[in-house]
């Protein structure tokens, strides 16, 4: 994806729809997980996460045209090189276990994985570059690994 909007084959707003899309499919499948499994969803939870959801997709596009400035003076090879170990570090300290009770993913996998998708966003051509990146980045690695455990659960 980065390298796609990078030398401009796909467009932001393009991507970040289909990622959208998939999300809301994915959210859809978890609420039919819950109800398989004889768990109420209320009304109210929907609507908590609804506003928690705008409220990400706002500040993140708010501070999207800083992000794409953050780190104009720091060499790209550096850049590269961070986030290669940023996503080294969430392969390392990712939680593999699916026992109950345990945090997927873990706080310092998922912020390392953040982290990575922030250094890569301040390299793009543009504010809708960085905030699709990070909104993409946030739906893999936040939300993507807790639908995966709701489904390892479910078969």
């Amino acid at each position: 994806m980065y390298f796609c909007m990078e030398d401009q084959t796909a467009s932001p707003q393009t991507l970040w729809c289909a990622a959208s899309v998939v999300t809301i499919i994915g959210y859809l499948l978890n609420l039919m997980i819950y109800w398989r499994s004889g768990i109420k969803f209320s009304h109210q939870l929907f609507w908590q996460h609804l506003r928690s959801c705008f409220l990400f997709q706002g500040l993140s596009m708010a501070l999207s045209p800083i992000l794409v400035s953050l780190t104009e003076t720091i060499s790209t090879d550096t850049i590269y090189a961070m986030t290669t170990l940023m996503l080294l570090a969430n392969f390392l300290f990712y939680n593999y276990n699916y026992s109950e009770g345990s945090h997927i993913p873990g706080p310092l996998s998922l912020n390392a994985a953040l982290f990575a998708s922030v250094c890569l966003a301040s390299r793009l051509h543009n504010a809708w570059h960085a905030f699709t990146t990070v909104t993409v980045s946030f739906q893999l690695f936040a939300l993507g690994p807790s639908l995966r455990k709701n489904l390892m659960v479910l078969l």
